[in-house]
């Protein structure tokens, strides 16, 4: 997800104000929000609706948060509708994840494969990588079924390719070159 400059000064302005103390619990909160947005369409559509009043989405936003998250989520929330910033609420709290993973120092790596990896080898990709990055990460697996077999890394910006077509395409370039 591309996350917009202005969520991501919400999301850095809404992290600083959490105390240290608060933030995990904070966190799970932004979990639960996440989940709650990815599991209903309905929920998801509410904060990107134009046509619903302020008024009438703060209220709306009161029912469904009171018992569902604590103060400082609400809050949170009350400030996006306020601000007329509730449609960006997936970009900000995705901005938020990111705020904790670098606190926390864990960094985000993609892995893809050409099957689905099974709970010892996805161990083994995680302890291979904390070693090779010298910190924790936390991994998103991907199935590619692009790739005939090896593995595809992707740290931020780099990509570490393993794959069988990366390998042969290097030994057709070999042997193209020796000819």
């Amino acid at each position: 997800m591309i996350i917009s400059r202005v969520a991501r000064r919400y999301a850095g302005a809404i992290f600083a104000s959490v105390d240290d103390d608060r933030k995990d619990a904070f966190f799970q909160d932004v979990s639960d929000l996440q989940s709650y947005i990815d599991q209903s369409k309905d929920l998801r559509n509410f904060f990107l609706s134009p046509i619903i009043e302020r008024a009438k989405k703060l209220e709306i936003v009161e029912a469904i948060a009171k018992d569902r998250f604590g103060p400082q989520m609400l809050s949170v929330l009350r400030l996006l509708v306020d601000k007329d910033r509730e449609a960006l609420v997936e970009e900000i709290l995705e901005a938020l994840f990111d705020l904790r993973r670098q606190q926390l120092g864990i960094q985000p790596v993609t892995v893809s494969t050409a099957v689905p990896l099974d709970e010892r080898l996805r161990n083994e990709v995680v302890s291979g990588l904390e070693g090779f990055l010298k910190g924790k990460v936390e991994v998103e697996y991907a199935v590619s079924e692009e790739l005939k077999g090896g593995v595809v890394v992707r740290v931020e910006d780099t990509v570490y390719d393993g794959s069988i077509q990366r390998q042969l395409a290097r030994l057709r370039r070999k042997f193209s070159s020796v000819s």
